[in-house]
């Protein structure tokens, strides 16, 4: 006997399920998972490119403070190693030609008496002639209180050869009372014998030291004995 209810009806479709919610999808975890991964991956790039930067610029910047300093120190030499020759009378100026440029005393300088040039030779005082040289020999004077100078000189033949030194020491002292300063070749000057000494007569060692212009290397001098006397 057939069923007249069911006759002239469309089947209804079942409806699907779901997926159940607790099953995750394979296929969006690995998708999401390579995102991720990209993402840190591009972080760890330009965390590296950063570093590089980072460091390339402090290697620039040492660079630059190593030229700086290495430019520096260079500059400091040339300027003393200037200075030292400047010093000793070797300069040379490169900014001159060598026949034009300046030329520098190398000689050295004493302590120069202040003295005038030599108008005439005393009749009191001889020379005589060591090699090359040309020594005044003192021989002995009187000077008073009121006429107490008495003139010493430097032939001037010396001039620019040779300077003098006088020393003057009463006999039996290991003192000089009186040393004179350099006397250039072709100068005289007055000594105060008045003031130095006392009324009265002395032995004197006159000592005549000479020095060679420019180097001041101590050459042949004299010394012998004289009398001094100082009156009122």
């Amino acid at each position: 006997m057939e069923d007249n209810s069911l006759k002239g009806k469309t089947p209804e479709p079942v409806a699907s399920e779901p997926m159940s919610s607790g099953r995750a999808d394979p296929i969006a975890g690995i998708s999401n998972q390579s995102t991720s991964e990209v993402g840190l991956m591009y972080q760890l790039l330009e965390t590296e490119r950063s570093l590089r930067d980072q460091e390339e610029g402090v290697k620039e910047e040492k660079r630059k403070k190593a030229i700086y300093r290495n430019s520096l120190l260079v500059a400091i030499i040339i300027i003393i190693i200037l200075l030292l020759r400047g010093c000793s009378g070797k300069a040379d100026y490169w900014w001159v030609p060598n026949e034009t440029a300046p030329q520098k005393e190398s000689a050295l300088i004493p302590e120069i008496e202040d003295s005038a040039l030599v108008q005439q030779v005393q009749e009191t005082q001889e020379e005589y002639e060591t090699p090359h040289i040309d020594i005044p020999v003192i021989q002995s004077f009187v000077v008073s209180k009121s006429a107490p100078y008495k003139d010493l000189y430097n032939p001037e033949t010396n001039a620019e050869r040779y300077y003098l030194q006088y020393e003057f020491t009463v006999v039996g002292s290991s003192e000089p009372f009186y040393q004179s300063k350099f006397v250039e070749g072709g100068k005289q000057f007055s000594v105060d014998f008045g003031s130095l000494l006392e009324i009265g007569e002395y032995r004197v060692n006159v000592a005549t030291k000479t020095y060679e212009y420019g180097t001041l290397a101590p050459k042949s001098g004299d010394m012998h004995e004289i009398q001094i006397i100082v009156t009122e």
